[in-house]
């Protein structure tokens, strides 16, 4: 059986050690306001070339047929490794037309429109001139 302590035979506790504070290294006032000051510089010339970058495909949808979502597929593919380009591609092609839409873009009726850089579309003729009356 245990034996029950007496007033006398308290435990004696040692107290732990403080812990010790942490140094914590900071950058200087300087350093600090510099990156800031890229970090903005950064971000608006950031806003500004998407800005303008936009106003060049707006200007080219308008004047040039340019297809935006489609720009923006090729554009995103464009900075692709050669290797997750191929990848791709090749998954984009199956899936179109596993889903059907292959099928479903064939449907439509197209009529070739004159491009300024190329040659008249072949069922494309300009409207005749008319002709002078030889009986006047």
């Amino acid at each position: 059986m245990a034996r029950k302590k007496k007033d006398d035979e308290t435990e004696t506790k040692t107290e732990a050690p403080a812990p010790k504070q942490k140094v914590t290294a900071l950058p200087s006032v300087n350093i600090l306001t510099n990156l800031l000051k890229q970090a903005r510089k950064t971000k608006q010339d950031t806003i500004d070339a998407s800005t303008e970058l936009s106003s060049m495909v707006r200007s080219a949808a308008e004047k040039h047929h340019l297809h935006v979502r489609a720009f923006n597929v090729i554009k995103a593919a464009d900075r692709l490794e050669p290797e997750k380009l191929a990848d791709f591609l090749e998954h984009l092609d199956d899936y179109l037309e596993k889903s059907g839409l292959r099928k479903r873009a064939g449907q439509v009726m197209r009529m070739p429109i004159d491009d300024d850089d190329g040659p008249r579309a072949s069922n494309v003729k300009p409207f005749p001139a008319p002709q002078a009356d030889a009986a006047e």
